[in-house]
């Protein structure tokens, strides 16, 4: 495909994502009886509206740049290699070639023509909406959380566009265009000013609430650091007040949403699923690997017997959180477990069985 041609590919792909912009933007402007959108924020149809037509101009913005650098990385790999490239350019002028999915796209542009989108944390922003997304399509979005996750999700895929056209689009796409660009760009700095602010009231409001849980965790609904762990209370999020019944079903949720795993995958890699029985209260709840959101104290690297044990472990059913050497993996059987009284991690039915054998 010659050189005008992809260019042309381009110009198209940048002007149909913006026209999804604008329209996304739009929709989550005030109201039309003139009150605050952003501070009486509802989910209407509207509102799933746009975050459809966000994720798409993503979507569509990532495959653009990627046409930039060769039009046929934008096809699957099996369509690439299945397909002579005349016939699959032909596809691919109709719109009938398979085409790779957002994060294949970043995996492309981060890896292969280093455009900083991991190490800037903004392949995350895509996945939030990507999640926003499909909680959107499933009419799920308003399920035990409350508008402003919601505000906080978009917030977060309007300030990666912002980047995105401002580093990437801005200065190459030219002409009218640029001009277009100008003007989307506007409208998403003022959209996501407004939601930054209700962000900034929300946190300042619970912060008395944050710190006296006894640990915090990153929310795999909103992704604000709210995540609350309470000793003897399944986990909570302050901020989108998030508030799950069931700890194993919110053990799993955080695995997939946060820590970015999938069972099947992990087991068949030789991986290990975070996920096991919890010591204290028994349910499947009990998740290794936690992060705490917690600002590190100054002195967070040094050797302090007295210092804060930061957490390895974390229930979501009864909010009980531990340290990395406070609870182990069973030498027998892999299952979470407490050191027995010779030193060695051993779970209570793995010593049964060992009594009984002996």
């Amino acid at each position: 495909m010659d050189h005008s041609k992809v260019a042309e590919i381009e110009h198209g792909l940048t002007e149909n994502a913006l026209m999804f912009l604008r329209r996304s933007v739009g929709a989550m402007q005030n109201d039309p009886n003139g009150t605050d959108a952003t501070e009486n924020f509802t989910i209407t149809q509207d509102v799933v509206f746009a975050i459809v037509d966000l994720a798409v101009a993503i979507e569509v913005l990532l495959k653009a740049r990627v046409v930039r650098e060769d039009w046929k990385l934008v096809c699957t790999k099996s369509a690439r290699n299945k397909i002579p490239e005349q016939q699959l350019e032909a596809l691919f002028l109709a719109g009938d070639a398979k085409t790779i999915f957002p994060q294949d796209a970043i995996e492309l542009l981060e890896n292969d023509f280093n455009i900083g989108l991991k190490t800037n944390g903004h392949d995350m922003r895509v996945r939030h909406v990507g999640e926003l997304r499909n909680r959107a399509v499933h009419f799920t979005l308003n399920h035990g959380s409350l508008p402003i996750g919601v505000q906080a999700a978009y917030g977060s895929g309007l300030d990666f566009v912002l980047w995105f056209l401002r580093t990437e689009f801005l200065g190459s796409a030219g002409g009218v265009i640029e001009n277009l660009i100008d003007s989307v760009m506007a409208d998403i700095a003022d959209r996501l000013s407004e939601i930054n602010v209700v962000v900034k009231k929300q946190m300042a409001s619970i912060t008395d609430e944050l710190d006296a849980a006894e640990e915090c965790l990153e929310c795999p609904r909103c992704h604000q650091g709210t995540l609350m762990c309470i000793e003897q209370e399944p986990v909570r999020c302050a901020f989108c007040l998030w508030d799950p019944v069931d700890g194993v079903a919110a053990a799993l949720e955080y695995v997939h949403n946060v820590k970015e795993l999938d069972e099947y995958t992990e087991l068949t890699s030789g991986g290990e699923w975070p996920i096991g029985e919890c010591v204290y209260c028994s349910e499947l709840a009990l998740v290794a690997g936690v992060v705490s959101q917690r600002e590190l104290p100054h002195d967070a690297g040094a050797l302090n017997c007295d210092g804060r044990v930061w957490p390895y472990w974390a229930c979501f059913s009864c909010g009980r959180t531990a340290g990395y050497t406070e609870i182990e993996r069973c030498t027998h059987c892999d299952t979470p477990t407490t050191t027995g009284d010779d030193g060695i991690p051993i779970c209570d039915d793995c010593f049964a069985n060992l009594v009984e054998s002996d």
